[in-house]
């Protein structure tokens, strides 16, 4: 059973720096202080920061900077500093871009209980199929191309996985 967060409207200030701060407190180890905290960050600065570049231009580029430089500065402030603040920043992009494929599929009336159920804490979260398949995907590719001594069977069920990457949209060259 899903966890369900909802996108508040009318988020103040005062409670995206207090859901920011939660999430900096628990050092991004309690899965729901992530949600509620990504929740917050969409119903505060839409959706658009989610795919902005670290660089955008104009208002919504500022806003989603200083909002990642608050999260950067909370998460450096702690007794042990995260060392990596970007890590952060990605999984609560991560967490917004699940909450909105979870609403539109609720939306959308589809059935519920894809995926492969993860999480921790009260509440379980449902992995789409799209992120399950670039993540399991991503998993064997990564072995295959640590492993020197492959097989020829091998080396051809690496060239599938690779291209079943390419076609969910991975640049596996990154990997």
């Amino acid at each position: 059973m899903n966890a369900i967060v909802t996108i508040p409207n009318n988020v103040t200030p005062a409670q995206l720096t207090e859901s920011r701060d939660g999430f900096a407190q628990a050092s991004g180890q309690v899965y729901g202080a992530g949600r509620t905290y990504a929740a917050n960050l969409l119903g505060f600065l839409g959706t658009a920061w989610i795919e902005l570049a670290h660089d955008a231009k104009g208002a919504e580029g500022d806003a989603m900077r200083t909002e990642r430089d608050a999260l950067y500065a909370a998460l450096r402030a702690l007794p042990i500093p995260h060392s990596n603040p970007s890590v952060k920043w990605k999984q609560i992009k991560d967490h917004a871009r699940s909450i909105l494929a979870e609403q539109a599929q609720a939306e959308s009336g589809e059935a519920e209980g894809e995926g492969e159920a993860e999480g921790s804490g009260n509440g379980k979260h449902t992995r789409t199929l799209q992120l399950r398949l670039i993540e399991d995907l991503t998993t064997l590719y990564k072995a295959c191309k640590k492993e020197k001594a492959r097989t020829e069977q091998q080396s051809k069920a690496m060239l599938h996985i690779a291209a079943a990457l390419a076609d969910l949209g991975v640049d596996i060259s990154k990997l």
